[in-house]
């Protein structure tokens, strides 16, 4: 039984060691946004979605609370492994579209990463 937990623990050394392995943690990570007034109330919108400007493809996120709505998350981490791509966002309310925001999203070897876009729009 001595021998077993030795091994165990000198191969958790050298996996620790090797600089080609990636530790991932296990949160699941999602890009969000939220609409606000100028009073900074959150605003409900009837109608959201991301679309990816490279292929059209369209992203049904989740509303996170009041106001506030997923972009994109660590389901599109396969699609952005290594390299980045353009979303925008789109909030309807009352048939208008009252939110359009661009982001760049990366993925890296564990998770997506925001580049560029703005986490809070305040509709007028």
């Amino acid at each position: 039984m001595k021998y077993v937990l030795i091994l165990i623990f000198f191969s958790c050394l050298f996996s620790f060691n090797n600089p080609t392995e990636v530790t991932c943690s296990t949160i699941f990570k999602s890009i969000g946004i939220s609409v606000e007034n100028e009073a900074g109330q959150p605003i409900t919108v009837d109608d959201y979605y991301t679309i990816q400007l490279s292929d059209g493809d369209t992203i049904r996120g989740a509303m996170i609370g009041e106001g506030n709505y997923t972009v994109a998350s660590d389901r599109q981490h396969d699609e952005l492994l290594e390299k980045q791509d353009s979303f925008m966002f789109v909030g309807i309310k009352d048939s208008v579209v009252v939110v359009q925001e661009t982001f760049i999203i990366s993925g890296d070897k564990c998770h997506i990463n925001q580049v560029s876009g703005t986490n809070k729009v305040v509709l007028k």
